[in-house]
Protein backbone atom coordinates (compact mmCIF):
# COMPACT_ATOMS: atom_id res chain seq x y z
CA UNK A 1 0.00 0.00 0.00
CA UNK A 2 1.12 3.61 0.33
CA UNK A 3 4.40 4.71 1.78
CA UNK A 4 5.16 7.87 3.67
CA UNK A 5 7.78 8.99 1.15
CA UNK A 6 7.99 12.65 0.30
CA UNK A 7 6.66 13.63 -3.12
CA UNK A 8 9.24 14.63 -5.68
CA UNK A 9 9.46 18.15 -6.99
CA UNK A 10 11.62 20.03 -9.41
CA UNK A 11 11.34 22.44 -12.27
CA UNK A 12 8.69 20.50 -14.15
CA UNK A 13 5.32 21.63 -15.35
CA UNK A 14 2.26 19.58 -14.47
CA UNK A 15 0.06 18.62 -17.38
CA UNK A 16 -3.69 19.24 -17.32
CA UNK A 17 -5.83 17.09 -15.04
CA UNK A 18 -7.48 14.27 -16.95
CA UNK A 19 -10.92 12.93 -16.21
CA UNK A 20 -11.39 9.63 -18.00
CA UNK A 21 -13.93 7.44 -16.18
CA UNK A 22 -12.16 4.46 -14.52
CA UNK A 23 -14.59 2.00 -16.12
CA UNK A 24 -13.15 3.09 -19.48
CA UNK A 25 -9.60 2.56 -18.27
CA UNK A 26 -8.12 0.48 -21.04
CA UNK A 27 -4.64 0.45 -22.47
CA UNK A 28 -1.32 1.37 -21.01
CA UNK A 29 -1.38 3.36 -17.79
CA UNK A 30 -2.17 3.05 -14.11
CA UNK A 31 -5.53 2.78 -12.39
CA UNK A 32 -6.81 2.01 -8.94
CA UNK A 33 -8.81 3.13 -5.95
CA UNK A 34 -7.87 5.43 -3.07
CA UNK A 35 -9.43 4.83 0.35
CA UNK A 36 -8.87 5.90 3.94
CA UNK A 37 -7.95 3.47 6.73
CA UNK A 38 -11.64 2.70 7.36
CA UNK A 39 -12.09 1.64 3.72
CA UNK A 40 -14.10 4.70 2.72
CA UNK A 41 -13.31 6.07 -0.77
CA UNK A 42 -11.48 9.38 -0.95
CA UNK A 43 -13.06 11.64 -3.56
CA UNK A 44 -10.92 14.32 -5.22
CA UNK A 45 -7.60 12.90 -4.04
CA UNK A 46 -4.85 14.31 -6.27
CA UNK A 47 -2.80 11.81 -8.26
CA UNK A 48 0.44 13.18 -9.72
CA UNK A 49 2.75 11.12 -11.87
CA UNK A 50 6.36 11.86 -12.72
CA UNK A 51 7.49 9.92 -15.79
CA UNK A 52 11.01 8.91 -16.68
CA UNK A 53 12.24 9.25 -13.10
CA UNK A 54 16.02 9.51 -13.13
CA UNK A 55 18.75 10.92 -10.91
CA UNK A 56 18.21 14.32 -12.55
CA UNK A 57 14.47 14.33 -11.78
CA UNK A 58 11.28 13.56 -13.67
CA UNK A 59 10.97 14.30 -17.36
CA UNK A 60 7.24 14.99 -17.33
CA UNK A 61 4.37 15.19 -14.85
CA UNK A 62 0.66 14.49 -15.26
CA UNK A 63 -2.16 14.92 -12.77
CA UNK A 64 -5.61 13.56 -12.12
CA UNK A 65 -8.18 13.38 -9.32
CA UNK A 66 -10.23 10.49 -7.96
CA UNK A 67 -13.97 10.20 -8.59
CA UNK A 68 -16.72 9.80 -5.95
CA UNK A 69 -15.76 6.11 -5.52
CA UNK A 70 -12.07 6.96 -5.04
CA UNK A 71 -11.15 5.53 -8.47
CA UNK A 72 -8.63 6.98 -10.90
CA UNK A 73 -7.01 6.23 -14.26
CA UNK A 74 -4.01 7.85 -15.92
CA UNK A 75 -3.08 6.84 -19.47
CA UNK A 76 0.72 6.59 -19.42
CA UNK A 77 3.42 5.26 -21.71
CA UNK A 78 5.32 2.13 -20.63
CA UNK A 79 8.31 2.76 -18.39
CA UNK A 80 9.25 4.07 -14.96
CA UNK A 81 6.92 6.39 -13.09
CA UNK A 82 6.57 7.81 -9.62
CA UNK A 83 2.95 8.18 -8.49
CA UNK A 84 2.07 10.44 -5.56
CA UNK A 85 -1.42 10.41 -4.06
CA UNK A 86 -2.47 13.20 -1.71
CA UNK A 87 -5.72 14.32 -0.11
CA UNK A 88 -6.88 16.80 2.51
CA UNK A 89 -6.12 15.62 6.06
CA UNK A 90 -4.26 12.52 4.78
CA UNK A 91 -0.56 11.68 4.59
CA UNK A 92 0.60 11.54 0.96
CA UNK A 93 1.72 8.20 -0.43
CA UNK A 94 4.37 7.79 -3.14
CA UNK A 95 4.77 4.66 -5.26
CA UNK A 96 7.69 3.93 -7.58
CA UNK A 97 6.54 1.60 -10.35
CA UNK A 98 7.14 0.48 -13.90
CA UNK A 99 4.16 0.80 -16.24
CA UNK A 100 3.96 -2.29 -18.49
CA UNK A 101 2.71 -2.35 -22.08
CA UNK A 102 -0.87 -3.52 -22.51
CA UNK A 103 -3.47 -3.51 -19.76
CA UNK A 104 -3.30 -0.84 -17.05
CA UNK A 105 -1.25 -1.48 -13.94
CA UNK A 106 -3.59 -1.60 -10.91
CA UNK A 107 -2.49 0.18 -7.73
CA UNK A 108 -5.01 0.61 -4.91
CA UNK A 109 -3.82 2.86 -2.10
CA UNK A 110 -4.88 3.37 1.52
CA UNK A 111 -4.00 6.82 2.85
CA UNK A 112 -3.20 7.26 6.53
CA UNK A 113 -4.62 10.23 8.46
CA UNK A 114 -2.30 13.21 8.77
CA UNK A 115 -0.95 13.78 12.26
CA UNK A 116 -1.47 16.93 14.27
Amino acid sequence: MGTGSEPTSGGVTAGPAQTQPPELAEGTGVRGRVTDTSGEPIELATITVALGVEATGPARMDANVTDADGRYFLPLPPGPAEVTISAHRQQPATLSLTVPEGDPLVRDVVLEPAGG
